[in-house]
C-alpha cells in the first residue's frame, strides 16, 4: 500500500522564459501562435487620426504607389519581428519573410485584420476619396507582393508621361474581403473586375517567374 502519510514533493520551480520573438513557451517547447487580429497596427497602415472613407463603386478603390510602398514598409516592419507563418493549410510551420511573402500571406496577416473593425475594403482602410483606377492589374496572388509592387512602380516611371499619379486597380485591394462573394457576383460581365476593366484606360499584366497568372482562368478573362 502506498505512504499515504509522505508528502507530494512540489515539482522543481521553473524561471520564466522571455516570450519575444523566436521565444518557446515553457509547457510545449514551442511559441503559442498569435492572431493576426491581435498584432495588427492599423495606426501604421493609414494616415493619423483617419477612419475608413466608404467608396460605394468598386470600381473607383484603385490604389497608388505611393500606398503600395506604405504596406511594403509594413512588411518589413512587421513580418520576421512577429514571425509570420504561412496560412496555406498545407505549410503551417513555414516561416515568411518580407521579401518572398505572396498576397495570400498579405490577406491573412494585414489585409483581413485590418478591416475586420469596419467591414471594408483595404483602399477604403486607407484613403481620403475615390481612387479611380488610370490602370487594371492582371496577376497572380502567388507571386511576392515586394516584386509586384516593384514592377509597377517600373511600370509607372516608363509611363510617366501623364502629370497625375497612377491609380492600379488590384482586386485584393479593391474588394471587400469580408464580401468577397457580393463584389464577384455570379455573372463576370457584372463584376467588379470587369466595371474597372471597362473604366480603367488599360491592363497592366505582371507575371512571376514560372508565369503562372497565364494557368488562371480569372486571369485569362482579364487580358482576353
Amino acid at each position: 500500500a502506498p505512504d499515504r502519510a509522505r508528502p507530494r514533493e512540489a515539482p522543481p520551480l521553473r524561471r520564466p522564459r522571455a516570450m519575444g520573438c523566436g521565444a518557446s513557451s515553457p509547457a510545449s517547447g514551442h511559441k503559442p501562435p498569435s492572431r493576426p487580429e491581435q498584432l495588427i497596427k492599423v495606426a501604421e497602415l493609414r494616415p493619423a487620426g483617419k477612419r475608413a472613407f466608404p467608396i460605394k463603386a468598386t470600381e473607383d478603390r484603385a490604389i497608388s504607389i505611393e500606398q503600395l510602398e506604405e504596406l511594403v514598409r509594413y512588411l518589413d516592419g512587421h513580418c520576421v519581428a512577429e514571425a509570420w507563418t504561412s496560412s496555406n493549410p498545407r505549410t503551417p510551420d513555414l516561416a515568411l519573410d518580407p521579401d518572398s511573402i505572396n498576397l495570400y500571406d498579405v490577406v491573412h496577416w494585414v489585409i483581413k485584420p485590418a478591416t475586420k473593425a469596419d467591414t471594408c475594403s483595404y483602399v477604403e482602410l486607407i484613403a481620403t476619396g475615390d481612387q479611380v483606377p488610370n490602370w487594371f492589374v492582371s496577376h497572380w496572388w502567388g507571386e511576392s507582393v515586394k516584386c509586384f509592387v516593384s514592377c509597377l512602380c517600373r511600370h509607372e516611371k516608363d509611363r510617366g508621361w501623364l502629370t497625375e499619379r497612377y491609380f492600379y486597380w488590384v482586386c485584393a485591394y479593391a474588394n471587400n474581403q469580408w464580401k468577397a462573394g457580393d463584389e464577384v457576383g455570379d455573372d463576370p460581365a457584372k463584376s467588379s473586375f470587369r466595371r474597372a476593366i471597362d473604366k480603367a484606360v488599360g491592363t497592366v499584366t505582371v507575371l512571376d517567374d514560372a508565369a503562372t497568372t497565364f494557368t488562371r482562368v480569372w486571369c485569362s478573362y482579364e487580358i482576353f
